[in-house]
């Protein structure tokens, strides 16, 4: 174990909170901790692991002595590089079923679409869970959707960021309004009246936006084909105008070389009689 580590968990004593964030240990140093985490039962309500490069073997380390914390209440794993990940997964079952958990924060661990589904399944297990921050993952509509989903018939959080995931505005606004009825608040006066929109529903208009996107790409298109069509229609106009110029003039000089022979043989004649 890590020097620094095994110092710092050995002056703990009666403590009830462990905070090891930025020490950048790793994987290794998860395995410790949770070793000392099960020798150590109920003793923290509180553990943050905060920005210290935990990947899903350490994150499963951790999920398995989760079990001898009972008293635990808040857990932060953010700013490490879980991904969708078997240990994100574990962890997820072993926080749906935990008694006392309050508050979980997996901010900024590069969670896609299949870890957001994990993450859903631990809210629909769990009933104690009040804060969860997912912020800054990678969710996309589709694990927006399916958090929304469970969070619909939840009752009991009332704080989920979900902001930077690009889950879609509709969705965004969908969970604030799980979370104010959770409150126990009314709907926001800027959507005085409004009522949960159905999953289902906010794929279809997500699907309407992105027809409505294509749409208008075609329509610019077509609008960029046409602009060219006329630019060379009107070319092609401007050059027949010139010709039409230099026929006129030919015509024109050549009636003056007619004007000129007929007053050439006048002149002749008149020569001639004289």
């Amino acid at each position: 174990m890590d020097k620094f580590l095994a110092d710092y968990l050995a002056s703990l004593g009666g403590c009830e909170q462990l905070s090891l964030n930025n020490k950048f240990f790793g994987d290794k140093g998860c395995a410790a901790i949770a070793a000392f985490l099960e020798q150590h039962k109920n003793k923290f309500t509180t553990i943050e692991l905060q920005a210290n490069n935990i990947t899903s073997s350490g994150v499963d380390s951790i999920a398995k002595a989760l079990a001898s914390q009972s008293a635990l209440r808040s857990l932060s794993l953010e700013w490490n590089p879980v991904r969708d990940s078997s240990g994100l997964r574990h962890l997820c079952q072993v926080v749906a079923a935990h008694p006392s958990i309050k508050t979980l924060s997996l901010r900024e661990c590069q969670v896609g679409p299949c870890g957001a589904s994990a993450i859903a399944e631990m809210i629909k297990g769990n009933r104690t869970l009040e804060s969860v921050d997912v912020a800054h993952n990678e969710f996309g509509l589709e694990g927006g959707l399916t958090i929304l989903n469970v969070l619909q018939d939840n009752g009991v959080i009332t704080q989920l960021n979900l902001t930077g995931n690009a889950v879609g505005y509709e969705t965004l606004s969908a969970v604030e309004a799980c979370l104010r009825r959770n409150k126990g608040l009314p709907c926001s006066p800027r959507r005085r009246g409004c009522a949960l929109q159905p999953c289902e529903a906010i794929r279809q208009d997500n699907l309407c936006r992105n027809v409505q996107k294509s749409l208008q790409c075609q329509l610019e298109e077509m609008e960029c084909k046409l602009f060219a069509t006329r630019r060379d229609l009107e070319d092609r106009k401007a050059a027949l105008a010139a010709e039409a110029k230099r026929a006129e003039a030919r015509d024109t000089q050549e009636k003056e070389v007619d004007t000129l022979r007929a007053e050439l043989s006048v002149a002749t004649q008149q020569l001639e009689e004289a």
